[in-house]
């Protein structure tokens, strides 16, 4: 495996865990993943799991969609397993964490299969919050912790992370490689990502499939003005070069829409609001692919 290809980014704090990787997974101790949502704890998980026994499958158990009858089964499984992935314990309801630690303990030591899990809020949080069976906490105390940054902790793997989804969606859908503007780049390196690595990756792929040229366009539900010209005036105040052509395209498309979007597109209309003739409202809504509704 090339974990270089699935973990990426150059900042500390993932150089250290890419380089600190194939020595967890050699190791036998049970493992704690900590991280907020979207933050890829699950691809680390199945990282591990794929270094220490690349041939055998590890038996996943996700509190999402999982009835009650399908997770007693996923219990009765665990036994004899190699890896088990526990993903988002504070999701499982009390009594699931309760079955879920009793079963841990009651494994003997020789059969007993090495558990990964993962968590989206540090567990001193969770009991202080109440969002976690004592009997779990009990168990994931002895687990050995590894924490997965959030974006906003590494914003300088967003141009890497950005390329690369780009990349991979083109090449999944057999298009030509698109690029994507420095002005939208950095958009997107300085917005904040709630759902961290899912969100951005979503809304890469989006943009891949919906723009037409070479270049991609952000989704025009992600644009926000305002927004955009603060990253142009910051730009400016840190002499950082930007496309200043390109710069004042995206924000001439932002405000047509916003002035449609205004006026349930009704184009005579947003054409006043914005000092225009209609023709001219018109002609721009086709340079942008701007459609009417």
């Amino acid at each position: 495996m090339n974990v270089e290809q699935v973990l990426i980014g150059e900042s500390a704090s993932i150089s250290k865990l890419r380089k600190d990787l194939p020595k967890i997974a050699g190791r036998k101790d049970d493992l704690l993943i900590v991280g907020e949502r979207g933050t890829g704890k699950m691809t680390v998980a199945g990282i591990i799991q794929k270094l220490a026994s690349p041939r055998g499958p590890a038996l996943r158990i996700n509190p999402h969609g999982l009835n009650d009858f399908g997770f007693r089964e996923s219990l009765e499984e665990i036994a004899g397993q190699e890896v088990v992935i526990l993903a988002d314990i504070e999701d499982f309801s009390f009594l699931q964490q309760s079955l879920l630690a009793s079963t841990l303990r009651g494994l003997s030591e020789k059969r007993s299969p090495r558990v990964i899990a993962t968590i989206k809020t540090p567990l001193e949080t969770l009991a202080e919050r109440n969002r976690i069976h004592a009997e779990m906490a009990e168990e994931l105390v002895r687990f050995s912790v590894i924490e997965i940054p959030p974006l906003s902790r590494r914003t300088g793997d967003i141009p890497m992370l950005v390329e690369a989804f780009i990349r991979n969606t083109c090449a999944g859908t057999k298009m030509n490689l698109k690029t994507i503007d420095i002005n939208v780049l950095d958009f997107l390196t300085r917005r904040t990502w709630k759902d961290n690595i899912v969100e951005l990756k979503s809304v890469v792929e989006k943009a891949v499939l919906e723009s037409r040229g070479e270049q991609i366009d952000l989704p025009s539900e992600l644009v926000n003005e305002s927004a955009q010209l603060d990253g142009i005036l910051s730009n400016i105040r840190d002499k950082k070069r930007f496309s200043f052509d390109k710069a004042l395209s995206n924000l001439e498309k932002t405000l047509i829409e916003r002035a449609l979007q205004l006026v349930s597109f009704n184009q005579s209309r947003a054409a006043d609001i914005l000092n225009l003739s209609e023709a001219n409202l018109r002609y721009r809504m086709k340079k942008f692919r701007i459609k009417g509704q």
